[in-house]
């Protein structure tokens, strides 16, 4: 396995590594739907002929749904692939690649409908479409750490390289797995003995 990087904590030593079989954010439950149109490689979670915002639309409402919020999905393709929300410079390996909607049925599915208590200022605040573009911009971020390889898992071993603990399933926002890992070394049992074992989940 690839180290992302190692050092010491609390006389163990913590070895992040990247993930070599990370699982796809797109198989936990999601607000938005990543339907994308790719000649080569398969996007997101429907994959669709280019359609512009009116005939996305139509599609979904054919179907007996309704759009509440869409965004444009972008990708860059050199060597690799990024996706974004808001373009790239690069005309040459870039352009639109699909669209990131949500649904009615979705935001009734996950809960996302009538108010909701903003955690940071306590406000009640309305489920409405500036909500849901940031939900799908949130979810494409994820989605984007997943495709250029930001995924992470850990292992916290002894002075005699032996394992105490380990956790995976981290995609994205590496200062948490340092977080995590260190947390884990703090509380590990004494040297020798085995700890456990953990995958991070898609909450």
């Amino acid at each position: 396995m690839q180290e992302a990087e190692k050092f010491k904590h609390n006389g163990f030593t913590v070895t992040i590594y990247f993930d070599p079989q990370p699982m796809d954010p797109r198989e936990c439950d999601n607000l938005s739907t990543l339907a994308c149109w790719h000649r080569r490689a398969s996007l997101g979670d429907e994959q669709i002929e280019g359609m512009n915002a009116k005939e996305l639309i139509k599609h979904v409402r054919d179907k007996g749904d309704k759009i509440l919020a869409l965004v444009p999905l972008y990708l860059y393709q050199h060597s690799g692939m990024t996706m974004n929300t808001t373009g790239f410079s690069s005309g040459w390996d870039s352009g639109q690649v699909g669209w990131g909607y949500v649904t009615r049925a979705s935001a009734e599915q996950m809960g996302c409908v009538g108010t909701y208590k903003d955690r940071e200022t306590g406000e009640t605040k309305t489920y409405d479409k500036a909500f849901f573009e940031d939900a799908i911009r949130q979810e494409v971020k994820v989605y984007d750490d997943f495709i250029t390889g930001q995924c992470f898992g850990y292992e916290v071993t002894d002075e005699d390289g032996d394992h105490i603990d380990s956790c995976w399933g981290f995609v994205g926002d590496l200062d948490y797995v340092r977080k995590e890992a260190r947390e884990s070394a703090e509380n590990a049992e004494p040297l020798g003995k085995v700890h456990g074992a953990c995958t991070a989940s898609c909450a």
